[in-house]
């Protein structure tokens, strides 16, 4: 295939010096049988030239059609092979070279969505582990609400920190519908100014019940305000895990 050009210049040149030399045997000498076999020949000739012209252009089309299959199998099969030589800068090489580059661009968003569905598969288990707390924690306190001998003070209490942990509850099942809908592929976390002190007082406050159960005394003390630019409700997620394993895992 790439000695195709050679061959049509080759044939082009050699039909065209055959028609100028048969007309001009024509043109000089018009009554003479011999010169006018030469024309006839030369006419034969270069017909039989046009033919193989076109004979090596379906050819090389053949041939050219044949290559880009091979790529094009090659890129489906994810093979690193290339057909055309990147060297010369011929049409069939930019186009080889277009079709890796988007090859590794699908490769690349494949492997994306890969890792984004394994982080969804994550976040799902994640979040159905983080329901068993605020459960556990509104169960306790429903039972501890059940209890004739409460004090107001201690009846509220109890109250406020059981729709704090039905409010986490319903924000876990939330997410995790979001997710199972794939509304949003992955949780989108929202960053905002945040008081730390008030989050960690929810987490405490999340865990106290199971806390008290097992005897152990959580105390938040902090006579300084502190604040940051995070995601309230996850960051409080994330410090009432780490305070409920640790009460968990406290003899």
């Amino acid at each position: 295939m790439k000695h195709f050009d050679l061959y049509r210049k080759l044939v082009l040149i050699t039909g065209a010096v055959i028609s100028v030399l048969s007309v001009l045997m024509v043109f000089f000498a018009r009554s003479s049988p011999v010169t006018m076999l030469w024309g006839f020949s030369g006419v034969l000739i270069l017909f039989a030239l046009l033919l193989l012209l076109d004979f090596l252009h379906n050819r090389y089309n053949d041939d050219l059609l044949e290559q880009i299959t091979l790529l094009i199998e090659a890129l489906v099969e994810q093979q690193e092979r290339q057909i055309f030589s990147e060297a010369e800068d011929t049409l069939t090489a930019r186009l080889q070279h277009q079709l890796l580059k988007l090859r590794n661009i699908l490769t690349a968003q494949n492997q994306m969505l890969a890792q984004e569905k394994e982080q969804i598969k994550t976040l799902i288990s994640d979040i159905s582990h983080q329901i068993k707390t605020p459960i556990a924690a509104a169960n306790t306190f429903a039972e501890l609400l059940s209890d004739g001998e409460l004090s107001a003070e201690e009846r509220t209490e109890y109250i406020t920190t059981l729709q704090m942990s039905l409010g986490k509850l319903t924000f876990l099942t939330n997410s995790l519908i979001k997710i199972s809908r794939l509304e949003s592929g992955i949780i989108s976390l929202k960053p905002e100014k945040n008081s730390l002190n008030e989050i960690v007082l929810q987490a405490v406050k999340t865990v106290y019940a199971k806390a008290k159960e097992k005897g152990i005394l959580i105390t938040f003390e902090c006579a300084q305000a502190f604040e940051a630019v995070l995601d309230f409700n996850w960051t409080a997620e994330a410090i009432s895990n780490v305070i409920d394993n640790a009460v968990k895992y406290t003899p």
